[in-house]
């Protein structure tokens, strides 16, 4: 039997939001759930917050703020590998 901890679980949740966890993660997070009330309401707030997020129609970004965005992913980039 696999055993999921609160940590595990939150470390398996993006994955099981995709539909990509092994059959052992999920049952352990089944069982996990059964029990743990946080992680109940932490998944059911994630699946809340991805089911928003997707009905959000996209809004186009004008080119002035998508130069000023890729100029800061790039500034931050460069910092993370000095």
């Amino acid at each position: 039997m696999i055993v999921v901890t609160c940590r595990k679980l939150t470390e398996l949740a993006t994955k099981r939001q995709e539909g990509d966890l092994p059959l052992l993660d999920r049952a352990g997070i089944r069982i996990h759930l059964a029990w743990c009330t946080r992680c109940r309401n932490y998944l059911a707030q994630l699946d809340l917050t991805v089911a928003t997020v997707a009905a959000t129609p996209a809004e186009p970004v004008s080119e002035d703020v998508h130069a000023q965005l890729m100029a800061q992913f790039r500034r931050r980039r460069t910092q993370q590998t000095e």
